[in-house]
């Protein structure tokens, strides 16, 4: 049997559900926001040269951060086969995400992703041993069922094919949030943080070789600084929020992103949803919804 692994000073895992949903959800419109953000670079950039651009604006910025606070402790990580799993599980989640995302609608994107936190509480329940009752589980299904409406054809013209990518990336997030919640154990968000980000870079890297690269103005490097600061911090919170609450409490929560992503792909693109994406996004939220006053009620 190997011996524990050591927790990290800024390492471990805290009892504070009500601390973690708020960070879960503060990332997930954080996290819309950016993929917003990013729509708009891909019109005017490939995927490899944003990747890239966001690695050199973002990866200093953390070393800094973690300097001025003296945290450069946090690179050295505990728990390496975790943090590989999640570093690998980053760079597929993110790749097949934005392509997705290069051809899709952004709401009809979230909402075939958003088979990820579904697999994840069922990884949550196998691998990491959480206890799921009844109620969240039929809760869970009827977040199924709402993802399964969204993703009915919506008439708006894009391949079929096009579906498989935020599907891929779903199972992706699903493996990297499990590797999330067992880093937090050991190792500080911050390290976690920057060691999957430097893993995306490199895949970013390895794309180039395939892509033309254009000319960026003050534009485009605003936009992509923009998209990356905002996209970080909501990595962040999300990464912390694993550190205060289970996996598969805050799995149904992130089916709000959802709606957040709906809202702003009308108001920044002029996306009208399809019924069956507003209907299924309706039941996405009330599943999760009714899990949060499951919990509290049981709680008290």
């Amino acid at each position: 049997m190997n011996p524990p692994i050591a927790a990290h000073p800024h390492g471990g895992y805290r009892a504070a559900a009500g601390l973690g949903l708020t960070l879960v959800l503060s990332g997930s419109l954080l996290l819309t926001l950016s993929d917003a953000l990013a729509k708009l670079a891909f019109e005017r950039a490939p995927l490899s040269q944003y990747i890239v651009l966001s690695g050199l604006l973002v990866l200093p910025g953390l070393l800094l951060v973690m300097a001025l606070t003296r945290r450069l402790g946090s690179l050295r990580i505990r728990n390496r086969p975790a943090l590989a799993l999640r570093a690998l599980c980053m760079v597929g989640s993110t790749f097949f995400f934005f392509a997705g995302l290069q051809r899709l609608p952004l709401g009809d994107t979230y909402a075939i992703a958003f088979t990820a936190p579904i697999i994840a509480l069922a990884l949550a329940a196998w691998l990491l041993r959480e206890r799921v009752g009844w109620r969240r589980w039929s809760a869970v299904l009827v977040g199924f069922l709402g993802v399964l409406l969204a993703m009915l054809p919506t008439g708006q013209g894009y391949a079929w094919t096009a579906a498989l990518f935020p599907l891929a990336a779903a199972a992706c997030g699903a493996l990297r949030d499990i590797a999330s919640r067992r880093l937090s154990a050991t190792d500080a968000s911050l390290g976690i943080l920057f060691y999957s980000l430097l893993a995306v870079m490199a895949g970013g890297l390895c794309l180039a070789l395939a892509e033309d690269w254009v000319a960026p103005d003050l534009g485009l490097l605003g936009l992509i600084a923009a998209c990356a600061v905002v996209q970080t911090t909501a990595s962040l919170l999300q990464i912390e929020a694993y550190r205060f609450a289970e996996v598969s409490f805050l799995a149904p929560f992130r089916y709000l992103a959802l709606v957040f992503a709906v809202a702003l792909g009308f108001l920044v693109f002029g996306d009208v949803p399809a019924w069956n994406v507003s209907l299924g996004g309706t039941l996405i939220a009330g599943s999760g919804l009714f899990i949060w006053y499951r919990e509290r009620r049981l709680r008290r």
